[in-house]
C-alpha cells in the first residue's frame, strides 16, 4: 500500500466536522476511546482514533487529550517528555500561524511530518510506565472562612511569599501564596498540601468573579505575552507559575527546564477555564518540585525501534480511515436517496387524507450512535393534534438501505 493511497482527498469543509470525526464518530467519544486505548497500551487502536481526529482537523482536541492523559496517568514516570512535548507544541503553533484560514489548517492532515507529530506522542504515551492517577483536591466553601483557615496554616511566617507578591496584588492572596510556597520548599515538600493551596487560590478567584469583584493581580513581565492574551494577564494563576518557576531555578537546570516546559503546555490557547481543565499540568509541576527524582534514570522513549516501525507504517492507518469515511458517505447518500423516494411515495399515497409524512433516519445512526428515528405526522385539517406513526416499509421497496448497528455503534473497535 503506497503513501498516496493514504492522502485525504475529501472535499468536505472544516465546518462539516463540527462535533464529529472523519468517519462520523462523535469526537467526544473518540477522545475517550483514544485515552482508554493508551491506558490499556493498545497502540494500534490508539493510532486509529488519533488518525480519525487528525483527518477531521480536530488538532486542539487531540492535543488536549494527549496533555490530559500525560499529566494524569504518567507525569513523573516520564518527566523529560514534557520538554519534548513543549518543543513540538512550538512547532504546532508555527504551523497553525503560517496559514490564513481553517481550510488551509485542515490540509495539514496530509503532511507526513504533521501526522507523525501526533502519532509519535500516542506511541510514547502508550508505552510509558503509568504512575498513580492524579485526582483533584477538593476545597469546600467553609475553607474561605478566616476562622477555619487559621487551622490550615503551617508556615511559621510570611517570608515565603515576599519575593513573589507586589504591593498592588490582592491582600487576600498573601496567606495562600505563602502557604503554597512553604509547601514547595525542599525541606517540607508536601505535595497534597501544595495541590490544596493551588485549588484554594483558583476557587477563591472564581468566588470573587461570581460576586462581581474580580481578583486581579498586577501584570507581570515574567509572563510571556506571546503565549497569553493580555485580557488574561492579571489572573492569579500566573502568581502560582511565577512561584513554581522560582522554586525550580533553586533546584537546578533540569527542574527549571521541565517546569518552564509545563508552563508553555499550560499556556496553549489559554482561557480562564484552563485553570481547572488543566489543573493536572500544575499538579505535575508541583510533583516535580516535591518528589525526589533522579532524572538520569528516565528515558523519553524506551523502545525506539518500535516507535520507528509504527511511524513508518502509519500511512496504512490513514488509508483505513479514508476508506471507512468513504463507506460512511456512500451509505449516507444511498439512505438520503431512499428517503426522498419514500417521501414521494408517502405524499402521493396519502394525498386524499391531507396528511404529509416525513421519514427521517437519525443522523446519529450514521455517525456512531444509533437511535430510533421518529416519523412525524402533520395533519393539515387539525393542527392541534399530533401523534407518532411508524410506517412499515419492509416490503415496499427493494432499494431500502439497512443500517448495520454493530458497524456504526459506539462499541466499534477498529481492526488494524
Amino acid at each position: 500500500m503506497s503513501n498516496e493511497k493514504s492522502l485525504i482527498d475529501d472535499d468536505r469543509p472544516p465546518s462539516s466536522f463540527k462535533g464529529v470525526t472523519f468517519s462520523g464518530f462523535k469526537s467526544t467519544i473518540v477522545m475517550q476511546r483514544l485515552a482508554d486505548s493508551m491506558n490499556r497500551e493498545k497502540i494500534e487502536d490508539a493510532c486509529y482514533w488519533c488518525a480519525e481526529l487528525i483527518c477531521a482537523g480536530h488538532y486542539m482536541e487531540l492535543w488536549e487529550t494527549l496533555i490530559q492523559f500525560y499529566c494524569k496517568y504518567i507525569h513523573i514516570s516520564n518527566p523529560k517528555l514534557s520538554i519534548y512535548m513543549a518543543s513540538k507544541l512550538q512547532r504546532f503553533r508555527e504551523n497553525m500561524n503560517s496559514v490564513e484560514n481553517d481550510q488551509e489548517q485542515l490540509e495539514f492532515r496530509n503532511e507526513t511530518g504533521f501526522r507523525s507529530l501526533f502519532m509519535e506522542f500516542v506511541v510514547i504515551l502508550c508505552t510509558s510506565p503509568k504512575k498513580y492517577t492524579v485526582q483533584p483536591v477538593k476545597v469546600s466553601h467553609d475553607d474561605f472562612n478566616m476562622l477555619k483557615l487559621k487551622c490550615l496554616l503551617q508556615a511559621p511566617d510570611l517570608s515565603s511569599c515576599e519575593k513573589i507578591l507586589k504591593d498592588e496584588d490582592p491582600k487576600e492572596l498573601i496567606i495562600a501564596i505563602n502557604e503554597l510556597s512553604y509547601n514547595l520548599t525542599e525541606s517540607v515538600a508536601n505535595t497534597l498540601r501544595a495541590y490544596y493551596w493551588y485549588e484554594w487560590i483558583i476557587e477563591y478567584s472564581k468566588l470573587c468573579k461570581k460576586e462581581k469583584q474580580p481578583c486581579r493581580i498586577v501584570k507581570r513581565d515574567d509572563i510571556e505575552s506571546v503565549l497569553i492574551d493580555d485580557k488574561y494577564a492579571t489572573n492569579p494563576v500566573w502568581l502560582i507559575w511565577i512561584l513554581l518557576k522560582d522554586h525550580a531555578v533553586k533546584r537546578g537546570k533540569m527542574y527549571e527546564r521541565i517546569v518552564n516546559s509545563l508552563f508553555e503546555i499550560f499556556c496553549l490557547r489559554y482561557t480562564e477555564v484552563c485553570n481547572t481543565k488543566r489543573r493536572t499540568v500544575v499538579y505535575f509541576a508541583i510533583s516535580i518540585l516535591t518528589t525526589n527524582i533522579v532524572f538520569s534514570e528516565y528515558e523519553i522513549v524506551k523502545d525506539k525501534r518500535l516507535l520507528s516501525c509504527i511511524l513508518s507504517q502509519s500511512y496504512t492507518i490513514f488509508s483505513q480511515v479514508k476508506e471507512h469515511g468513504r463507506h460512511i458517505l456512500k451509505e449516507k447518500a444511498r439512505q438520503e436517496e431512499y428517503d426522498v423516494k419514500e417521501q414521494i411515495m408517502q405524499s402521493g399515497g396519502m394525498e386524499n387524507n391531507h396528511v404529509t409524512m416525513a421519514s427521517q433516519v437519525s443522523t446519529d445512526a450514521m455517525f456512531g450512535i444509533f437511535c430510533e428515528s421518529e416519523n412525524k405526522i402533520v395533519d393539515t385539517k387539525n393542527s392541534n393534534k399530533s401523534k407518532k406513526n411508524t410506517v412499515n416499509t419492509d416490503n415496499k421497496s427493494s432499494d431500502k438501505v439497512s443500517i448495520d448497528k454493530e458497524l456504526f455503534g459506539i462499541d466499534f473497535i477498529p481492526r488494524i
